[in-house]
């Protein structure tokens, strides 16, 4: 009887975080593990592993639960956390002679800052309204008009930072 496949293909081709874990010593505390999802960004990504617990009695080893110290796109994240994606099959352990080398960030390894400005012009029709607006009621028209921008800053919105249990 032939086998016939349901469902999509998965694009993920590796191991699980946690069929790594369960191979090396101590769980792979203090070890450097990536993803190759991580590659698709010129800055370096990566966590080093805290505290590892795999369910034993998973005959998949997908289920589990680690934390790690985050390093994202060249920005290290304060604290400890959760490592909620380690049952996808794209995981990679860095080797131990090659660990420092991988975690050296260097200048071209941050992203650069960007920044948004705090002002826009307004779309011309608009532009024309409200000036219309102004010189019926004897404003000065002549000032250029600036449009206040509202922007919220990314840089504290930490989510998900945890500490093991």
């Amino acid at each position: 009887m032939p086998i016939r496949l349901i469902g999509k293909h998965g694009h993920f081709k590796g191991k699980t975080l946690y069929q790594l874990a369960l191979n090396l010593k101590n769980f792979g505390v203090g070890r450097v593990v990536t993803r190759q999802a991580f590659q698709r960004y010129p800055e370096k990504s990566y966590y080093i592993l805290t505290k590892v617990v795999p369910v034993m009695s998973d005959t998949r080893q997908s289920h589990g639960e680690a934390w790690g110290h985050r390093v994202f796109r060249g920005e290290k994240f304060e604290g400890i956390r959760k490592i909620d994606v380690g049952y996808k099959r794209d995981w990679l352990l860095i080797p131990k002679e090659d660990q420092e080398e991988f975690c050296r960030l260097s200048e071209k390894d941050f992203r650069p800052d960007r920044t948004v400005p705090n002002f826009s012009t307004f779309p011309p029709l608009l532009e024309s309204l409200i000036k219309q607006e102004k010189a019926e009621l004897g404003e000065d028209v002549s000032v250029p008009l600036k449009l206040p921008l509202k922007t919220k800053n990314l840089k504290h919105y930490n989510k998900g930072l945890q500490t093991p249990t």
